[in-house]
Formats: structure tokens, C-alpha cells, sequence
């Protein structure tokens, strides 16, 4: 920080700033084709609001996500393969955390609970990367903290759990129920991880469940 300089006072926030998504359309738009978007009137909007966007819902709606036993059995093989809640993936852990065994004695963990997928890690307090673990989410952060904290615990079984950092949209509901030492935004954590372990690197991008990130760290000189 510079010297006599509060944060606030280095935070630059223009006036017209909750304009900017508008005004990137108007510039995306401008490098179109003039033929492209050309302005018909409004008969189209109010068809689309009245009656288009139900029509579109009524369509959308009538195929299921599986139209035959067959489709349905592929489905759930392999979705089960990516939870690492289904019985196969647990016991290939407990497999993987008996040969780690000695190292988990003292660990600290980190939680990502994200809107599809909840993710555990334990490191060593060298930060050796230890265990992890993996589940789909069930839609409710606790059912989905129940289904990492039981792998952990296979995993470390009498082990100390030095401290506990959480991340992702189910933080803010779970550190006071996890008695977690920190709630840290998703993309700090991703930055300090990314940074960690891949010391140049310049831009990190999150493809999550329901949104992208982009995170420029270090502007190329």
C-alpha cells in the first residue's frame, strides 16, 4: 500500500460503470454485418412474451432425459463412474487413503462445494497434496458436506484435521456448521492455488456449473 493511502481510496469505480454490459453489446453489435439485427419493430417482442417464450418451454418440455430402459441404464453407468460417492469409487478411496495411511495423521483440508460438484483435498502441512475426494451435488450443501466429510474420514481415520478452508456458492451456509477457520472467495482460492503451484502463471479460467470466471493475475509486460 502506498504510504498514507487507505484501500477505498485506490478503488477507481466510474460513474457510468453499471452501464458497461449495455454499452458492450452496442460494440459487439457494431462489428456485426449490417444486415445483422436489423430493427423489425416490436410485434416480434410482445408475440415472443405473450405466446413465443411458452411455446418454446411447451417443446422443450416434452422430451425426457432418457426414451428407453437401454438409454437409461447408460446414463446412470456413467454419471455413477464421475460420483465418487458410488460404491465402486469409495472403495477404490479407502484403497488409495490405506496406502496413504501414515501421511494423513496430521492434515489440513480444503472444500470447494460448487453448484454441481463438491471436492475435498488434504494436504500435509508441507502442502503435499495427500487425498481427495469428489461427489456430485445433491442439490443441498449439508447432504453434499455429509458426503465428502464420510470420505474424509475413512481416509483419515484417527487423524487430526489441522484446520478446515471452504469455497464455492455453499461457503457462507457451511462454515458456521463446519466450524471452518475461513470462507475464501472461489476465485482468491483459485488464484492462490494457481499461483502455488504454477508460479508464472498469468490468467486462470473456471469453467464451473453455472458460470465462467476469468481472472487476469499478471499483465504481460
Amino acid at each position: 500500500m502506498p504510504e498514507g493511502r487507505d484501500p477505498e481510496s485506490l478503488i477507481n469505480v466510474p460513474q457510468d460503470a453499471l452501464y458497461y454490459a449495455a454499452l458492450g453489446c452496442i460494440e459487439v453489435g457494431l462489428g456485426e454485418a449490417p444486415t445483422v439485427g436489423v430493427y423489425q419493430g416490436v410485434k416480434k417482442l410482445h408475440w415472443w412474451i405473450e405466446e413465443g417464450q411458452y411455446e418454446e418451454k411447451k417443446k422443450q418440455g416434452r422430451g425426457g432425459l432418457c426414451d428407453s430402459e437401454d438409454n437409461l441404464k447408460a446414463f446412470v453407468d456413467l454419471y455413477s463412474k464421475m460420483d465418487a460417492t458410488a460404491i465402486g469409487n469409495v472403495d477404490s478411496k479407502k484403497a488409495q487413503a490405506s496406502v496413504q495411511q501414515k501421511k494423513l495423521d496430521r492434515v489440513v483440508v480444503g472444500c470447494d462445494f460448487g453448484s454441481t460438484t463438491a471436492k475435498a483435498v488434504c494436504l500435509s502441512p508441507d502442502k503435499e497434496l495427500l487425498f481427495s475426494c469428489y461427489a456430485l451435488s445433491k442439490g443441498n450443501p449439508i447432504e453434499d458436506a455429509r458426503s465428502l466429510f464420510s470420505q474424509l474420514r475413512e481416509a483419515i481415520g484417527d487423524g487430526e484435521i489441522l484446520s478446515l478452508g471452504i469455497t464455492g456458492y455453499g461457503k457462507d451456509l457451511l462454515k458456521g456448521i463446519l466450524g471452518a477457520d475461513c470462507g475464501v472467495v472461489e476465485t482468491i482460492a483459485h488464484a492462490s492455488a494457481g499461483l502455488h503451484y504454477f508460479p508464472d502463471a498469468d490468467c486462470i479460467c473456471d469453467v464451473g456449473g453455472v458460470d465462467v470466471k476469468i481472472m487476469i493475475l499478471r499483465m504481460a509486460p
